[in-house]
């Protein structure tokens, strides 16, 4: 089981309630780097980059290219600290208790895909 596991969520742009992801610019086991593009985000009044802000390997993206109406908050993607760590994710389907779109990127210790608190 990986060390520690991130969700990436639905950005809050504005008084966003809802965005689509118009093209994932990273993919399933790509490096990333905070200050890095993740995706093309649309809203109801622009297409914007969406930056990571944490640094690690894409494990799984919950959503694909083109998926619309995406509510703030909800998992679209997985983040994990070791490159190793992304074939455990392979067929990953999220189901486990999130928390709210408010909080830290990171569920270290409140989530299941975390096993250390």
């Amino acid at each position: 089981m990986p060390t520690c596991a991130c969700r990436y969520d639905n950005p809050s742009l504005l008084a966003l309630l809802q965005g689509n992801i118009t093209k994932w610019k990273k993919a399933e086991g790509d490096e990333v780097a905070a200050g890095q593009i993740l995706a093309e985000v649309e809203t109801d009044k622009a297409t914007i980059d969406w930056e990571g802000q944490e640094e690690g390997f894409i494990a799984k993206l919950l959503v694909p290219d083109g998926t619309k109406d995406i509510a703030v908050g909800q998992p679209v993607a997985v983040l994990v600290d070791d490159k190793a760590d992304v074939t455990a994710f392979k067929n990953y389907v999220p189901g486990g208790v999130w928390g709210e779109g408010s909080e830290p990127l990171s569920t270290r210790g409140t989530d299941p895909l975390c096993d250390q608190p």
